[in-house]
């Protein structure tokens, strides 16, 4: 159980690394034919990264407070329960990412409709 929640991590934080590296900059192309302004896609595509992080996170922290992982570890409830204080965290971290959904959509709508009666 220990090898599959470790192997878990070291895959998530893989996928993110690409995420980073090879998908946010093809966005990156993306948005900025959309957005004419350094700046705000500057801001756009760093907001896009801190949602990366915190998925990262967020499924991090699920894998180490999974109940297969601590069940078979000796002295795992301890440790669990020093994971569980960082569930309310993580809870008001994963609503905002519904928001920040919704703001990043009404800007590029914004942008776009801002550069289509712009021509």
């Amino acid at each position: 159980m220990i090898v599959t929640s470790v192997l878990s991590i070291v895959f998530s934080i893989i996928a993110t690394y690409i995420a980073i590296a090879f998908i946010l900059p093809m966005v990156r192309a993306l948005v900025k034919e959309i957005i004419e302004d350094s700046a705000a896609t500057t801001g756009f595509m760093s907001i896009l990264v801190i949602v990366v992080y915190i998925l990262l996170f967020k499924n991090i922290i699920k894998v180490l407070t999974s109940e297969s992982l601590t069940a078979g570890a000796e002295g795992g409830k301890p440790a669990l329960s020093y994971l569980n204080v960082l569930d309310p965290g993580i809870a008001i971290l994963d609503q905002l990412l519904q928001y920040i959904g919704w703001v990043l959509l009404g800007a590029l709508i914004a942008f776009g409709l801002r550069h289509y009666f712009k021509k």
